[in-house]
């Protein structure tokens, strides 16, 4: 039963998103079936009111701002925070590892640490740009740092 939710409770965004441009140019959705996916993304937490399109658009492209929040996270530490929970619990479920597992394991520690790597670069060529301090964003990726080793070292 639990392995059976895992699969049904999801849906395919990709295939949800596209649905709605098949749907418009009324084309056979086959297996994809009428419905269209909404992903509003883990930031959506940030928002306080419900805006219009134009609102919305005016404020992704910085025109104006519709958030009365000023505790954000950055997008990115956001989504690699969700990447580390992610792996955390892969590894809870995970019982006994085959050999495959503790490769595709170690290959999704090594990317996580290389998009560590990364932001780390981008926050220090950048820093002039973003809405926090580079001293802010740089301790929250060691802290994220931090986290993956402790949950990365007892797999390897």
């Amino acid at each position: 039963d639990q392995e059976i939710k895992k699969v049904t409770q999801k849906a395919c965004i990709c295939v949800g998103l596209g649905a709605s441009a098949l749907l418009a140019n009324n084309l056979p959705t086959g297996n994809e079936g009428p419905g269209v996916s909404v992903c509003p993304g883990p930031n959506m937490a940030y928002f306080s009111k419900k805006s219009s399109l134009k609102e919305m658009i005016g404020h992704i492209y910085g025109k104006v701002n519709i958030m009365d929040r000023t505790d954000r996270p950055n997008m990115f530490l956001k989504e690699l925070d969700l990447y580390v929970n992610y792996y955390t619990e892969r590894l809870k479920e995970a019982g006994e590892k085959s050999d495959r597992v503790k490769e595709s394991n170690r290959k999704f520690i090594d990317s996580l640490k290389q998009s560590i790597e990364y932001y780390r670069e981008l926050f220090n060529r950048h820093h002039e740009s973003l809405m926090i301090s580079r001293t802010t964003l740089l301790n929250q990726l060691d802290q994220m740092e931090k986290r993956l080793h402790l949950v990365a070292v007892p797999q390897m």
